[in-house]
């Protein structure tokens, strides 16, 4: 027979895994605007499967909490915006982080938008 003290356990246990898997809010340095970025939508593999499956290769860097990236893995509705890769696109969305075994924690763009541009612009 389980105790009663359990029961009040599992709640608690479930928030705590829960908030650990994914930041649903965006943090740190200007993530509470939105960012819209250009560049060359691709896919992207990772071992242990830390990866969204897609990034954009940016036209220009962005600074990500003091940190110039030059790519940043995009997070969207694949049935909403059916991408091919090596689309160039406009993205407009906000910074999230998730966190990993192999990569720690890593800055993600949450996609609010997506356009896609000509070849070659």
């Amino acid at each position: 027979m389980l105790h009663r003290n359990t029961f009040a356990f599992i709640p608690l246990f479930l928030v705590l895994v829960l908030s650990s898997c994914d930041e649903k809010r965006p943090t740190g340095q200007g993530s509470t605007a939105s960012l819209t970025v250009r560049g060359l939508l691709t896919h992207s593999a990772g071992i242990g499967g830390e990866t969204t499956g897609w990034i954009v290769v940016l036209d220009r860097p962005v600074e990500v909490e003091g940190q110039k990236l030059n790519m940043l893995e995009i997070e969207f509705d694949a049935a909403r915006w059916p991408m091919q890769e090596d689309t160039p696109v406009e993205i407009t969305g906000w910074i999230a982080f998730r966190t990993g075994v192999e990569r720690g924690r890593y800055p993600i763009l949450r996609v609010e938008r997506i356009q896609l541009l000509p070849k070659g612009s």
